[in-house]
């Protein structure tokens, strides 16, 4: 039977949601703050920190497309909690990288970072009609949103001020967020489980790729 947004299912959904979103922007911030420090030249600096940029946007590009089919073809409470452990798979290889110090090791965690985060968005929407009755799902997406923007926020902020206590041990704050990629990891199984519509998975997500490239070229 479907519920309402009072619900520990969907708060266990919110709180998901929200770490990663803290998470994935702490670290951008992180590594963007770094190669500012530790790179001589600002012109080597400033293009670091585009790149890191990019990085957190263009998995959404790519991987969109077989994100939906994911999504689609299993139960979606799985791919949440799948993505979870991948999720803290990787903050323990972000507090490996950051304590290498090694910026090309960094760049490639991002970009694994937001391929899981683009994976995941399908997902953790697609669920909302399957958990919540109709009424409450004007309600549930604008939870939903109002604590990303927070997540992000509040990572975006936390980014700097965890860089400038710990500076000089950078590698702490890759164990900060491998313990909350854990909490966020633990949430997900009090998700309540829903039936896939069992869409079969097919192989036509890289031309769906390519048409979304070209539609964004065109425009």
């Amino acid at each position: 039977m479907k519920a309402n947004c009072k619900t520990g299912s969907f708060k266990a959904l919110l709180t998901t949601q929200f770490i990663g979103a803290f998470v994935d922007n702490l670290l951008k911030v992180v590594i963007s703050l770094y190669a500012i420090t530790i790179l001589s030249s600002s012109q080597t600096a400033s293009r670091y920190v585009s790149i890191v940029g990019a990085l957190f946007v263009l998995p959404f590009i790519i991987t969109s497309p077989v994100a939906g089919y994911l999504a689609d073809r299993y139960l979606k409470r799985n791919v949440i909690i799948v993505m979870g452990a991948i999720k803290v798979i990787l903050a323990l290889l972000a507090a490996w990288s950051l304590s290498t110090g090694n910026l090309w090791y960094l760049c490639v965690v991002l970009f694994l970072f937001m391929v899981q985060s683009a994976l995941f968005s399908p997902a953790k929407l697609g669920i909302l009609p399957e958990m919540l009755k109709e009424e409450e799902l004007p309600k549930g997406n604008g939870f939903m949103q109002s604590w990303t923007f927070v997540g992000i926020i509040l990572g975006t902020a936390a980014g700097g001020i965890l860089y400038k206590i710990f500076h000089s041990h950078i590698y702490y704050i890759g164990g900060l967020m491998s313990v909350l990629a854990l909490i966020g990891f633990g949430a997900s199984f009090f998700i309540h489980v829903q039936r896939g519509s069992g869409v079969l998975l097919n192989q036509k997500f890289l031309s769906g790729t390519w048409e979304a490239l070209k539609g964004i070229h065109k425009d």
